[in-house]
């Protein structure tokens, strides 16, 4: 029950901690950026510095650039269910690396916005690497819309990878 409660109306002390742990530890960091992203869509308390919890991660980006960890910061955004996942997404759809544009497609999943079907559509599931497309299916696997089951199907039968296809077909199978 304690941890229902601090996820859903989490300390600003563990808040706190999971940003320092994001700033100073390399070897948890990981783990803690997916942490604060969750704690940092709920938290009601500003951080010492001022800035709202949302904000700092939002500030995290170049340093996820930096690091070379742009795909693990998309998936902390995502966790903050906040609607600033959305634009931040769709404008990594087009980077250079194939772990960040899959990252996109998780985060897009959770987003319910016509735009980001239809990115996912237009873009995710023609993607080059067959990683980002997968994580396409994926995320258009949730969604009944007849022009998702068409491209769903598509997919299923035309991919160049097994694996892609054969989820595309799962995911008409469960609907």
């Amino acid at each position: 029950m304690l941890f229902r409660s601090q996820v859903g109306k989490p300390l600003p002390a563990l808040v706190e901690g999971m940003f320092t742990t994001v700033a100073t530890d390399p070897e948890r960091r990981t783990g803690a950026l997916l942490i604060a992203g969750a704690l940092a869509g709920r938290a009601q308390q500003p951080l010492a510095d001022g800035r709202t919890p949302l904000q700092a991660l939002l500030a995290m980006e170049s340093d996820a650039e930096a690091r070379g960890t742009v795909a693990d910061w998309l998936l902390a955004v995502g966790n903050t269910r906040s609607d600033a996942a959305l634009p931040i997404a769709l404008r990594r759809l087009d980077d250079v690396d194939p772990a960040v544009r899959a990252a996109a497609c998780v985060v897009l999943r959770d987003q319910g916005a016509m735009e980001a079907t239809q990115a996912l559509l237009e873009r995710g599931l023609r993607d080059a690497a067959a990683s980002v497309r997968l994580e396409a299916v994926l995320a258009l696997s949730t969604r009944r819309d007849a022009n998702v089951r068409q491209a769903l199907q598509l997919v299923a039968d035309t991919d160049v990878d097994s694996t892609v296809r054969g989820r595309a077909a799962r995911a008409l199978q469960a609907s």
